[in-house]
């Protein structure tokens, strides 16, 4: 990239196979995680994870409210969507209701909300592997598995890659 003047700022990568880069190197032991694309990316363990700050805690549960809290939690291959779900099921039944954007939600809703929102700091200790495969070479086996299942109320799907080597098996989850 320096050769063709592209001046790069604030980039970062893990070195585990010992090569050298030129360029803005995090020291491991100056930084543990970065921020990439609004997620936690652990460098030393190589993983990634939901940065998540609840900072609307004193706020009135109302729609408006849950749509905001909902929306930020972030993941782009979607091992959240079963904690947003919770709080999507509450919003539909909101607008079974008419209940408006503003108006305080019934104690019922309000409790189950409160209750889930209590529990989201957990989010953060999950933590997925930002490699699928760490040695391609060693492969002998690879496949994809699909499950799928849905109710009255929410479907899912979940991907993941199962690869085999002459010493384990191992799965991965790749988007759900």
């Amino acid at each position: 990239m320096l050769t063709a003047k592209f001046d790069l700022k604030g980039w970062c990568y893990n070195e585990h196979s010992g090569k050298t880069l030129k360029g803005n190197r995090y020291s491991e032991d100056s930084v543990k995680t970065v921020s990439v694309l609004g997620l936690k990316w652990n460098l030393s363990d190589d993983t990634l994870s939901c940065d998540f700050k609840d900072s609307s805690v004193k706020q009135p549960v109302n729609k408006r409210n849950i749509l905001s809290i909902v929306h930020k939690i972030f993941y782009p291959i979607g091992f959240t969507a079963p904690v947003t779900l919770i709080p999507k099921l509450m919003l539909q039944e909101c607008w079974k209701q008419k209940i408006s954007w503003d108006n305080n939600l019934p104690k019922n809703i309000s409790d189950k909300f409160e209750s889930w929102r209590n529990k989201l700091h957990n989010l953060e200790k999950v933590a997925i592997p930002r490699r699928i495969f760490a040695d391609l070479k060693r492969i002998s086996d690879l496949s994809l598995h699909v499950f799928c299942d849905a109710s009255k109320s929410a479907y899912a799907t979940r991907i993941f890659m199962r690869s085999c080597n002459e010493n384990s098996v191992t799965c991965q989850l790749i988007s759900a």
